[in-house]
């Protein structure tokens, strides 16, 4: 089983322009191997890394790197879909949310 460290990252406020990074470290908690097939952020605003085809051991983890562009003003919730090898062929679904102000 795929799980998270969290299922979501607040960034509180933050300052236009800032650095709008996040972690979310995932970890294999059964015992079969998991692969990362890939990640996918809900808008061009808010930028996944991961690496697809990644396997995760179990007992290991993997961290995704999200990226959100706080050059947009305003409150934000945003999510980053998360695709792998499980049989419900379901995405681990990650929020980020915030607010970006002056």
């Amino acid at each position: 089983m795929l799980t998270p460290n969290e299922l979501e990252h607040n960034y509180g406020q933050v300052k236009k322009g800032s650095d709008g990074n996040c972690t979310f470290e995932l970890s294999n908690t059964g015992d079969q191997n998991l692969i990362i097939s890939s990640c996918q952020g809900s808008c061009g605003c808010t930028t996944p890394k991961c690496d697809p085809n990644t396997t995760i051991e179990p007992g290991k983890s993997q961290t995704i790197t999200v990226h959100y562009d706080t050059n947009r003003m305003g409150p934000f919730t945003k999510t980053v879909m998360v695709n792998w090898n499980n049989k419900e062929r379901k995405p681990t679904v990650l929020t980020i949310k915030g607010e970006v102000i002056e």
